[in-house]
């Protein structure tokens, strides 16, 4: 599934770094099982992010990784077999910060592996230049697809027979990838089997399915419902899963002019597509009182045709100002527990007992193989 400059089997496991490194790169390294044979031994973030000789498993307060964060990207590079680029919390310049140091990993004699979006010249340019040093250069998102022909008529979208939970965020970066990855390893060491459409473009990086080449695609919106029905018709008809995970790239609403999740786009053709049995909203940490969260269920069931099953409060705040909006990552144990909250048929729960929303939903889903296998 992965666009490779050269697959090659790796005898032993690759030492990389993983630039820019903050939060959202922690699920992947959480994950019991990988699909590539990568051992992450440096995580380098540019200067002034906050992160350096902190332990990288504790950006988010989590647990430690006995790895500190590093600012020196030459160092890092010097002592790897590969460079792992991502995508983060705060923007980049592409063309200032990222493209280089590809580049120079792969003058460096480095593999590289991309988790970024690239234009179709930059993965051109990439792959000439990997190709003349023979190494390796991984793409894991989707290529941005171009028009094709029209529909001519309206195609049937196909009805699934297997439960599907949908992961959906009221605003981005609130943990929506951690808490689809976390939910599928937690089903698979039960001994039952989940397939995972993950929000983000690189979900391959995980070893798992992505939809979003085509989502921002410039072909209808029509077109784009039924596409991504058809994949997953496609993925419960190959894997034979006991539950399908989707994860809904963008937010269910738009927090302000400049932070707009894409107005709800994604999230609205994705429910157009597939019914889903389950719904798990990830909220960024506020005092929300019951009628707010009955207010937002109200918009979920109309709107998205979404009965949401329960929350989880990521341990991110946002801080709002005059010209944009920042999020702010928080202790877990700062997070007050409202029992309010708890006590609805949609309960509410803080980061620390995400556990107890992911228990919940699976039991809303009892009845099906999912519940007999766990």
């Amino acid at each position: 599934d992965m666009i490779s400059q050269k697959n090659i089997p790796y005898p032993v496991k690759q030492k990389a770094l993983v630039y820019p490194f903050d939060r959202q790169f922690l699920p992947f390294v959480r994950r019991k099982r990988h699909p590539h044979s990568l051992e992450f031994v440096h995580y380098v973030s540019p200067n002034g992010w906050g992160f350096e000789g902190k332990d990288a498993g504790t950006v988010d307060y989590g647990s430690p990784l006995g790895t500190a964060v590093s600012c020196d990207f030459d160092l890092a590079l010097a002592s790897c077999d590969a460079a792992v680029f991502v995508e983060a919390d705060t923007p980049l310049d592409k063309g200032s910060y990222i493209l280089p140091k590809m580049r120079q990993a792969l003058e460096a004699g480095k593999d590289v592996h991309c988790c970024i979006r690239l234009e179709p010249e930059e993965y051109d340019a990439l792959r000439g230049r990997a190709a003349e040093r023979d190494r390796v250069f991984e793409y894991y998102c989707d290529m941005p697809e171009q028009s094709g022909r029209p529909l001519e008529k309206s195609p049937a979208l196909k009805e699934l027979h297997t439960p599907v939970l949908m992961v959906c965020g009221i605003v981005e970066g609130v943990g929506k990838f951690d808490a689809q990855l976390a939910l599928a390893g937690q089903i698979r060491d039960s001994g039952a089997k989940a397939s995972v459409i993950t929000s983000r473009s690189c979900g391959r990086f995980a070893g798992e399915h992505s939809c979003t080449g085509f989502l921002f695609a410039p072909i209808s919106e029509a077109e784009k419902i039924f596409r991504f029905n058809a994949l997953a018709a496609r993925i419960e008809k190959e894997e034979s899963p006991d539950l399908i995970i989707i994860g809904v790239p963008g937010a269910l609403l738009p927090l302000d002019a400049m932070n707009t999740g894409w107005f709800g786009v994604t999230a609205y053709e994705i429910t157009r597509a597939v019914q889903a049995d389950a719904a798990l909203a990830c909220m960024y940490y506020e005092n929300y009182s019951p009628e707010y969260l009955s207010d937002f269920e109200r918009i979920c069931k109309y709107r998205f045709s979404l009965d949401i099953t329960a929350y989880i409060l990521e341990n991110t705040a946002l801080d709002f100002n005059d010209w944009d909006v920042f999020r702010m990552v928080i202790e877990p144990s700062l997070m007050q527990s409202n029992p309010l909250l708890k006590n609805r048929e949609a309960p509410a729960f803080p980061y620390a007992e995400k556990q107890a929303a992911f228990d919940h939903v699976l039991a809303c889903l009892s009845g099906n193989a999912v519940m007999e296998a766990i």
